[in-house]
């Protein structure tokens, strides 16, 4: 498994099987991982299985996943810290919550359609 956390990070979804794996040993070190650490990267890979995302893993899904987990964890009324705060590093773009809005579509919405509509002007990495 630790090969896999490499490659793939704290976390990561395999689609075929609906499953989540998270590397607990970041928790238990000195990595300064913390609870809502946890939860982000938790949101995150559950955003990728609601929004059908089946590899291979592209900036856009990243994207997507990343958004998916900041309306599941506001929704859950979580800390959004952490995926503000690595927002830019992993996009290259600064979070705005304006992001998440959609045409006035609501987030609930969002993952019924089982798709977030990234505005066509909003570029990964640009």
């Amino acid at each position: 498994m630790k090969e896999l956390f490499n490659q793939y990070g704290y976390g990561f979804l395999v689609p075929e099987f609906k499953t989540i794996f998270l590397d607990g040993e970041v928790f238990l070190g000195d990595d300064g991982l913390t609870f809502d650490d946890l939860k982000f990267i938790e949101a995150h890979e559950i955003a990728h299985l609601l929004l059908n995302h089946n590899g291979p893993r592209s900036e856009k899904d990243e994207l997507e996943a990343d958004l998916g987990a900041y309306l599941l964890l506001k929704k859950h009324d979580m800390s959004t810290d952490r995926l503000e705060d690595e927002f830019e590093f992993r996009h290259g773009i600064l979070f705005d919550p304006e992001l998440t809005t959609f045409d006035e579509v609501t987030p609930s919405e969002l993952f019924k359609n089982q798709k977030l509509r990234i505005p066509a002007n909003l570029n990964a990495h640009s």
